[in-house]
């Protein structure tokens, strides 16, 4: 009779244990690495601008180009961008989810030439609109292209 109780505790205990361990839950918290909203916009992008000088009857011109986006790397919400409207100049933009804002800023050797705009990444495909102003006058330009590889 004893051996009968001892085996009855020892199996009473062990459902005791399996059944905490079966309500005990789980850290089901899973952590995801953060996502830089700056890396849709990195690499080389092939463009179709169409560009107007701001006068009125002023042609729209059309051309293409390469640019390039990289990661500012002081500025963790920047991007820069090289070579907009051919020139090889780089200016920069802060990017919010999947659009980028290019502050009013300077824009090349001279301090009077200043850039602003926008742009966008959807569907696969860069899409801008941009001025640049001078003193002679300014410059309308707008875009969109998509990724390439070198």
């Amino acid at each position: 009779m004893k051996r009968t109780i001892t085996k009855i505790s020892f199996i009473a205990i062990m459902l005791c244990v399996v059944m905490l361990a079966v309500n005990c839950k789980k850290d089901e918290t899973t952590t995801t690495p953060p996502t830089d909203a700056r890396d849709k916009f990195i690499g080389n992008f092939h463009m179709s601008d169409s560009s107007q000088l701001q006068m009125t009857g002023a042609p729209w011109q059309t051309s293409t180009l390469d640019i390039v986006i990289t990661k500012n790397p002081t500025d963790a919400s920047k991007i820069i961008i090289t070579n907009l409207n051919k020139v090889g100049y780089t200016t920069t933009a802060n990017v919010s989810a999947s659009i980028f804002i290019i502050t009013n800023q300077a824009f090349g050797p001279m301090p009077n030439n200043t850039i602003s705009g926008s742009g966008k990444f959807e569907n696969n495909k860069l899409s801008y609109e941009y001025s640049i102003n001078t003193s002679g006058g300014g410059l309308i330009i707008r875009g969109q292209g998509t990724k390439f590889t070198k």
